[in-house]
């Protein structure tokens, strides 16, 4: 019973709202003469698993769990007659089948990406300009593609600097010693998928990740994929605008109240200017709650929120300032 690993791609998209996740999309293709295959996932808390043959008649491909050893382990149970045989040009023995799988699937996260150890200053700037360290882990035969997909209004820190790292490390079963590799990807290409960006990364040492980590079986490892991502210029001052709007209401507002306290003539003009500002922060609203449905990510949309609304209705309360005042002159009156 064989399988002989030909190719492996992984696609991954990165997920931030309403909880931080990971989908995960694996590309497999292998020659085998086995009706069922194991799945070794190193991170128990997945969901949505979903199985595809890419190459099958049959389209999704069922499978069942199993614990075995203390790991855990998803059984594929593959129709080998929907897969087609393996040409003799290509492998001698016509027994093996062409089996190309997709396996998708999510995983969460709960840990807070932002380093205890920053300085105060740096969680400023994180807390103005939000970025995310991302990592993935892998096990299994590795080759040297990987496609990273982000959400609406982030990118990686920069596509032409950035660094995305794969970092291998395990045991060699040869000489029965631990080893650690560090292995830079390169970003050979960004492209827009419905307005994600989509990053194709490859390293540029992909002879020896074929070698050690693709075609041998000598070594035990875990890969981990780390990679910066940061919001982008557009979504930053999208961002922005709720606190403009919070501290010029709040500053007019105040100055209005001095001009209405002093009896002063320019309290007209911010009563003029309320009206604008109210158009205006309803606007946008409008169209923040419209990106949000299209599927953009602010880290701080709670806060934005409160900024706008709390202004709007400090707006109203200025605005009405003559129906009160009748009414406090009313009570006086009675």
């Amino acid at each position: 019973m064989v399988q002989i690993v030909q190719d492996i791609w992984w696609h991954i998209d990165e997920i931030y709202y309403p909880k931080k996740c990971k989908r995960y999309r694996q590309i497999v293709q292998f020659f085998t003469d086995e009706r069922t295959s194991n799945l070794n996932f190193t991170n128990k808390y997945f969901f949505g698993l979903k199985v595809y043959g890419r190459n099958s008649s049959r389209k999704e491909v069922t499978f069942y769990e199993k614990t075995m050893g203390g790991e855990y382990y998803i059984v594929l149970n593959l129709d080998l007659d929907s897969f087609p045989l393996v040409p003799h040009e290509i492998y001698e023995n016509s027994n093996y089948h062409d089996v190309k799988l997709e396996i998708e699937y999510f995983t969460w996260d709960d840990e807070n990406n932002l380093d205890k150890s920053i300085t105060r200053f740096q969680r400023i700037t994180v807390y103005f300009i939000p970025s995310r360290l991302n990592e993935h882990e892998f096990s299994g035969k590795l080759h040297p593609e990987f496609t990273i997909k982000l959400p609406l209004g982030w990118k990686l820190e920069d596509s032409k600097k950035s660094e995305v790292i794969l970092v291998i490390s395990g045991i060699d079963e040869q000489k029965g010693q631990y080893f650690c590799e560090v292995l830079p990807l390169e970003v050979v290409s960004v492209i827009h998928e419905g307005g994600h960006r989509v990053y194709n990364c490859l390293s540029l040492n992909f002879e020896t990740i074929n070698e050690k980590y693709s075609n041998s079986n000598n070594h035990s490892f875990i890969a981990n994929l780390y990679y910066n991502s940061r919001i982008t210029r557009y979504s930053l001052f999208i961002s922005l605008v709720p606190l403009a709007i919070g501290a010029s209401s709040f500053l007019t507002i105040l100055y209005g109240f001095i001009c209405w306290f002093f009896e002063d003539w320019h309290f007209k003009i911010v009563e003029a200017i309320g009206t604008g500002f109210c158009i205006i922060i309803l606007s946008f609203v409008y169209f923040y709650i419209s990106l949000m449905k299209e599927g953009y990510h602010f880290d701080h949309s709670k806060r934005d929120f409160w900024l706008v609304s709390i202004s709007l209705g400090f707006w109203i309360l200025f605005l009405i300032k003559p129906i009160w005042e009748q009414i406090l002159l009313n009570l006086e009156i009675i």
